[in-house]
């Protein structure tokens, strides 16, 4: 919407420079995602959802692959969390904190985290959950898994939270950061502006 030349030219080439780079970040870690997806839980059948980062922009984004993204989140059944941690080990993912080999070691970790960490062959940073509140009990994980909602990714099928999930969850757990602040108002922005948001529904979750 600028006038042609009110942007200096080096300016301009930095710019576009650095928009391909989130672009080109965005893709690998879309990448990481659907292989995880598809190497480590399908075979396993574990229900599952994937929030924040690149599935959230690509659902309420209008440009998706501006919206930068650091890691993959996606919560599992905790019934299924140490079989998926295995399982994913053992397709080469490694944990962020060494560990020794056997599935007691990764018992023992998984005891003491509340989100399991592990690097993808390509280096993206799977973040596994087994609970949306650090086991506080205040989310029903569980509820939050029988009412998922599935999305076209990339021609592929995604499980995502329900609107109204998402929305709650995103307004308790972003108050625990700080310099982002802009970032989380950003998304919250964008799901509000989307065809689903239902504030009645929204309140009735954040009520119960």
């Amino acid at each position: 919407t600028l006038d042609a030349g009110s942007v200096p030219p080096p300016i301009l080439a930095r710019r576009q420079q650095m928009s391909r780079m989130v672009a080109v970040n965005s893709l690998q870690i879309e990448a990481a995602m659907l292989e995880f997806k598809s190497g480590c839980l399908e075979p396993l059948g574990v229900r599952h959802v994937f929030f924040k980062g690149a599935a959230l922009a690509h659902r309420y984004h209008a440009a998706p692959a501006a919206r930068p993204s650091r890691d993959v989140d996606v919560l599992v059944d905790p019934a299924m969390a140490f079989a998926v941690v295995r399982h994913a080990r053992q397709a080469g993912y490694v944990p962020v904190k060494p560990i020794g080999p056997s599935d007691r070691d990764i018992a023992r970790w998984m005891k003491q985290e509340t989100v399991y960490g592990m690097r993808s062959p390509n280096g993206v940073l799977i973040e596994i959950h087994h609970s949306l509140d650090h086991g506080d009990g205040v989310l029903d994980s569980d509820r939050m898994l029988g009412r998922a909602e599935t999305i076209d990714f990339r021609g592929r099928s995604l499980p995502v939270l329900r609107t109204s999930d998402l929305f709650v969850y995103m307004c308790m757990h972003h108050t625990r950061h700080f310099w982002s602040h802009l970032h989380w108002y950003a998304d919250l922005d964008a799901i509000t502006a989307h065809p689903r948001f239902d504030l009645a529904e929204v309140r009735a979750v954040a009520a119960s």
